[in-house]
């Protein structure tokens, strides 16, 4: 099955054929719209940091499909994925499953979990959390869940409204299990939450604005101060280091060993999340890379981009086909001093998705179309004619957004290209 079909019909059989290998370790489950990802970077890093044997699942791949499964903070390698792939594969053929390729992606993770012995998982939700395949967990086999902040995004199966989308986020609420949910959320979004820990008894700390004091330090119960420094690039980062914190303290008091400050701190100097307000140099410029794709990542990167100093700015842009480019480019050019400062845009396309055949660009030259609302010199050109049209003003900064899967083509040709 190559598209998005959500349900648990399929995983549940799937694992329960593969003695249902999720039940060998304790997770941390984690879902929301935007921030997810980074959560995850830094509940990895400092259970790596603790010696925590731990293993993570993130979606999408950045670069390849097994990327999406890491050990101790390190992906996995092909050769392994593609072995235990291949197993998890033949089950469901054999048993004419018809599972879906996230499906058996997330399979395939659990069963490399369960062959390494991990202690503990880091799990994202691929898309909502209701029907999502990593939402088969029972409450004793989980140590919390996290919602991080919430938007309008995927509303062609999640629905059309913050309230709806809400409740599907909010299916991964297991009862008795404790939640942190970001409180920067709308309210309509924090009433859907405080209802559904409500119905399931399950514990709920609300994150609000870093839960910190006037000296920037977040104060745990569990391990002391940590400094609110932050490894990641982004104000927005504050919280999602802070729901990260609230989650490690929940886990500190599930008896996980080894959660100090010391390692906490010195896990959080290590972490990193690549494609999300990365800077990096390409053909001597100066180039952010993000993966903003909707309004609320939009405004992330808007602020984010308003804050660097006054330099030219280019920027590229391509969409998958499902997203709004007027949205996000009303977001981004609205602010003055960006408008002001832009010399250009380029529209592109980004390439076929490895194991995400249901992905497709955003037509450039429609792109195009759009983004000469905002400004007037504005060209459509293949990826890697505008990367180098994109790069050709070297005082200047270069942003690449509107796609996980632009960032990632980009970030695979500068590897190729160091690779000759």
């Amino acid at each position: 099955m190559s598209r998005i079909d959500l349900g648990l019909q399929r995983i549940s059989r799937l694992l329960n054929i593969l003695k249902c290998p999720q039940k060998s370790w304790k997770t941390i489950h984690v879902a929301g719209t935007n921030g997810k990802g980074s959560v995850c970077a830094y509940l990895t890093s400092v259970l790596n940091q603790c010696r925590i044997k731990t293993g993570t699942f993130t979606s999408p791949h950045l670069i390849h499909r097994w990327d999406s499964i890491s050990i101790n903070n390190k992906s996995i390698e092909e050769a392994e994925f593609a072995k235990v792939e291949e197993y998890v594969r033949k089950i469901n053929e054999t048993n004419e499953i018809g599972a879906s390729e996230f499906e058996l992606l997330t399979a395939t993770a659990f069963e490399i979990f369960l062959r390494n012995r991990i202690d503990v998982a880091v799990m994202e939700v691929g898309l909502g959390g209701l029907n999502d395949a990593t939402n088969v967990f029972e409450p004793g086999e989980l140590i919390a869940t996290i919602i991080t902040s919430i938007g309008l995004d995927h509303v062609e199966f999640l629905g059309d409204s913050l309230t709806e989308i809400a409740r599907h986020k909010a299916g991964i609420i297991k009862r008795g299990v404790p939640i942190v949910a970001d409180g920067t959320n709308a309210p309509e979004v924090l009433k859907v939450l405080e209802q559904t820990a409500a119905a399931h008894n399950a514990p709920l700390t609300v994150v609000n604005n870093g839960n910190a004091n006037a000296d920037n330090v977040y104060q745990s119960s569990g391990f002391g101060s940590i400094p609110l420094t932050l490894a990641l690039n982004g104000r927005h980062q504050r919280q999602n280091l802070s729901l990260a914190l609230a989650a490690l303290d929940i886990a500190k008091q599930h008896g996980l060993a080894g959660i100090t400050n010391a390692s906490v701190i010195n896990g959080l100097k290590s972490v990193s999340w690549p494609g999300r307000l990365q800077f990096l140099r390409i053909n001597g410029t100066l180039v952010l890379l993000d993966g903003a794709h909707n309004v609320e990542s939009a405004e992330v990167l808007r602020e984010f981009v308003h804050s660097q100093t006054g330099a030219p700015l280019t920027w590229l842009f391509a969409f998958s086909s499902t997203k709004k480019a007027q949205n996000v480019m009303s977001v981004i050019f609205k602010d003055k001093q960006i408008s002001d400062r832009t010399i250009g845009i380029y529209t592109t396309e980004f390439g076929p998705v490895e194991g995400m055949a249901w992905v497709k660009p955003q037509d450039r030259h429609k792109l195009a179309d759009i983004a000469a609302q905002f400004h007037a010199n504005v060209e459509s050109l293949p990826l890697s004619e505008a990367l180098t049209a994109a790069t050709s003003q070297k005082d200047g900064l270069t942003v690449v957004c509107g796609s996980l899967y632009l960032v990632s083509d980009i970030i695979r040709k500068i590897s190729q290209s160091a690779l000759h």
